[in-house]
């Protein structure tokens, strides 16, 4: 804000930039980004308060306007993800290196500015890749892996013994006194809810 109370023109403008250039304004890109009425019914925003798909850090790093050493180390990881990919996928040394400087191109121009959230850089390069290469899904053996070994997991005793016991750690009794059969299912409800989120974050160390 100013001294007088309004918006910093500089930051309104690099705000509008930020959004622009991360396809989420619904001006500039009303065939992808949805409207302010609908971003309204969806998501519990406070007025003029922008949308952005990522986290408050990272938000704040490119409100900044600097180069920030935290955007910079996300965007180098973004690279090297890419750059194993094509490493991976593509086995003639020339079309590999071919690729590699066409998607470094690429790189080099979305980060220019330190006003792009990573994992949309990394979205950019990722499908000039497959259009490039004509490659449909180049991670489909290993997006079915992992989704192999979810399956298993969740079919698991282990897991569906913790999930639908009945009693859990920071859990009262059921029912609770004077409680409804109401007030018992929204109960039940969050209790799982709860703990499939908490199944969701936890890593394996053997993995």
């Amino acid at each position: 804000m100013t001294e007088q109370g309004h918006p910093d023109p500089r930051r309104q403008a690099w705000l509008y930039s930020f959004l622009d250039e991360n396809h989420l304004h619904y001006a500039t890109s009303p065939d992808m980004v949805a409207s302010p009425a609908q971003l309204r019914f969806m998501l519990e925003l406070e007025p003029e308060e922008p949308y952005y798909p990522c986290s408050e850090t990272i938000f704040e790093e490119i409100m900044a306007r600097v180069k920030s050493p935290v955007l910079g180390e996300e965007y180098a990881q973004a690279w090297a993800r890419i750059h194993r990919l094509i490493r991976d996928k593509i086995e003639e040394k020339a079309k590999a290196d071919y690729l590699v400087d066409l998607l470094n191109i690429k790189y080099q121009h979305e980060t220019a500015n330190y006003n792009m959230i990573p994992s949309r850089v990394e979205k950019r390069l990722h499908k000039l890749f497959m259009v490039t290469t004509q490659i449909e899904d180049p991670q489909i053996r290993d997006k079915t892996n992992r989704n192999r070994r979810a399956a298993n997991l969740m079919e698991g005793a282990t897991f569906t013994g913790a999930v639908n016991r009945v009693l859990g750690e920071g859990d009262r009794d059921f029912p609770g006194p004077g409680e409804s059969l109401e007030d018992l299912r929204r109960r039940l409800d969050a209790a799982k809810l709860r703990r499939l989120l908490m199944a969701s974050v936890q890593r394996d160390r053997k993995s």
